[in-house]
């Protein structure tokens, strides 16, 4: 792109992105901006954030932000998926929405995003039993507090039946034995024992093998 190029696709940033080729666009003028330049163009998403991350081709302007530009600078986008009851694990679940929420839980510090965090943790075993929403849990999982390992751990053994079983949920007991403390790794490990028949499903299961 040519510098007035550049000046027109960033002056409409929320515009172009919402097309194939603008987001692209968009992406690439992003990686030559200033960092100035770039605090611009992120207050034309303030507003339209929960929206860009369900949208096909937004939501990747959005990752290419929260890969370049400081986590301060995203608070909003934490902010505006806690602006009602239900919204985060709501995006969670979407296609799109829930790499974005995978994204800011990796890149953002515990205290930024601990009320996410306790909104996804409040929906445990509906997100780790769903095809798209398994993936932000997994990411809790690496990237939480401890605290948040040992609550989720909690969960998943309580419900180690119905997670185990569903066909995401074989993912999310994997990242717990992979993160979690040893001590919950061994409870978990229990729970799955006590249940009949359990242990052999989760290791026909697509990520079962490595949790056993």
């Amino acid at each position: 792109l040519s510098s007035h190029g550049e000046r027109s696709v960033l002056e409409n940033a929320w515009l172009h992105s919402q097309d194939p080729a603008g987001t692209r666009r968009v992406q690439d003028a992003l990686d030559e901006a200033s960092d100035e330049t770039r605090e611009v163009v992120l207050q034309e998403f303030h507003g339209h954030a929960v929206k860009a991350m369900r949208d096909p081709h937004a939501n990747h302007v959005l990752q290419k932000c929260i890969s370049i530009m400081a986590p301060t600078s995203l608070q909003f986008m934490v902010d505006e998926l806690l602006e009602r009851d239900g919204l985060a694990t709501a995006v969670a679940r979407h296609r799109y929405g829930g790499r974005i929420v995978q994204h800011l839980l990796k890149r953002c510090s515990a205290s930024q995003v601990s009320g996410l965090a306790e909104a996804l943790m409040q929906e445990t075993v509906a997100l780790a039993c769903h095809s798209f929403g398994n993936f932000p849990v997994q990411h809790l999982l690496q990237f939480g507090t401890e605290e948040q390992r040992h609550r989720l751990a909690q969960t998943i053994v309580s419900n180690a039946e119905t997670i185990c079983r569903s066909k995401a949920g074989d993912g999310v007991v994997a990242a717990a034995l992979e993160h979690a403390s040893s001590e919950d790794k061994l409870l978990i490990a229990q729970a799955v024992l006590l249940e009949p028949g359990l242990l052999v499903e989760l290791a026909q299961c697509r990520h079962g093998h490595s949790a056993v």
